[in-house]
């Protein structure tokens, strides 16, 4: 083979490798160096599992999935985030409703405006009762 040749084949077999090479798939526009905790939690007469995925700096957002034990028949959930030992009232609140049958994971996300630590209150309104809960965790550590 001539240089030309080499040259040209090796830059076939580069671009080929960079076709199928995997890359990587991020949940719902997440950060691939974000922590993910993940939490079961009780909620009244409901069951969730929460995953959180923290930002790596702030601000950044709160990333929130949240998946139904069961059947919550139809029900919402309200969201909010603030920093520990603050109010929840001023701060930014998202809605996840549930539909009745089975259910799947539901997305949602939340401001992170600071370090340190922080909690998540969630507020459960629905056909077979009410709750609150809340969870804490530590933020990101720096902004």
């Amino acid at each position: 083979m001539n240089g030309t040749c080499l040259r040209q084949w090796a830059l076939l077999m580069l671009l080929a490798l960079l076709l199928v090479r995997p890359t990587q798939a991020l949940a719902h526009g997440g950060v691939p160096d974000g922590h993910k905790q993940t939490y079961t939690q009780v909620i009244g007469p409901y069951e969730v599992a929460v995953t959180l995925e923290l930002p790596p700096m702030t601000p950044g957002v709160l990333f929130i999935d949240i998946f139904p034990m069961r059947d919550p028949g139809a029900a919402a959930i309200t969201l909010r985030a603030a920093p520990q030992g603050q109010s929840f009232v001023a701060q930014e609140a998202a809605v996840v409703t549930f539909l009745p049958g089975p259910q799947g994971v539901y997305y949602t996300q939340l401001p992170i405006d600071q370090p340190g630590n922080w909690e998540v209150e969630l507020m459960r309104d629905g056909v077979r009762g009410n709750g609150t809960t809340r969870i804490p965790y530590l933020g990101p550590v720096s902004s």
